[in-house]
């Protein structure tokens, strides 16, 4: 049988590698898919992929969420995310994104969680996909933990809303004061209306 070593295709062997981690990590054997990660991570490394490293530091998110190592679980999503500033992989960005919003969520966090939620889900609609493609296992933790937000939040349309809230807000602050729905700039204060006496 040739192996992705034997081959010297080393695209192909960290991409199964970090899908390999992934199915470790939902098989219940999270400290196995951090060796694995790791493998990615040292072969990504030697010759400066940042694809499939981008997804191996994703999954060392979840094994480590599954250790109960929150901190190590937050710096592997942020650093994936890092990757993604240069090339900017959707489904990367929506998966660690939702990531950081369960570890927020099981801090206690739950108005950061829930406008991270929602972030992700803006991501995974600009896709035209969902979570729900990338298997049963992370559906089923992304429909857990949106259920307990929305338990958490008061329920019902309420968590809609306050994930719409926190988007909306995120992106206001984001604007300067003059651009802000409602805000009047100099130009407009100074001009005055057509039918004015």
């Amino acid at each position: 049988m040739l192996t992705f070593d034997a081959a010297r295709d080393e695209a192909a062997a960290t991409t199964a590698l970090f899908q390999l981690a992934m199915a470790e990590t939902y098989a219940g054997e999270p400290q196995v898919a951090l060796e694995t990660c790791e493998r990615v991570l040292a072969l990504s490394g030697s010759r400066g992929e940042r694809w499939s490293r981008a997804y191996a530091l994703w999954v060392a998110g979840l094994a480590h969420r599954d250790l109960g190592a929150a901190d190590e679980a937050r710096r592997a999503g942020r650093a994936a995310l890092e990757h993604q500033r240069e090339f900017g992989d959707g489904i990367c960005i929506a998966l660690t994104v939702e990531l950081l919003a369960w570890l927020d969520a099981d801090a206690g966090e739950r108005d950061r969680a829930a406008t991270l939620m929602g972030a992700a889900a803006a991501v995974w609609r600009q896709l035209g996909t969902a979570i729900d493609a990338f298997g049963p296992h992370i559906t089923a933790e992304s429909s857990r933990m949106s259920a307990r937000l929305e338990a958490d939040l008061g329920g019902g349309a309420g968590s809609g809303a306050a994930v719409g809230a926190g988007l909306r807000e995120q992106a206001r602050r984001r604007l300067p004061r003059s651009r802000r729905r409602g805000a009047r700039t100099r130009r407009h204060r100074r001009v005055r209306p057509a039918h004015a006496p």
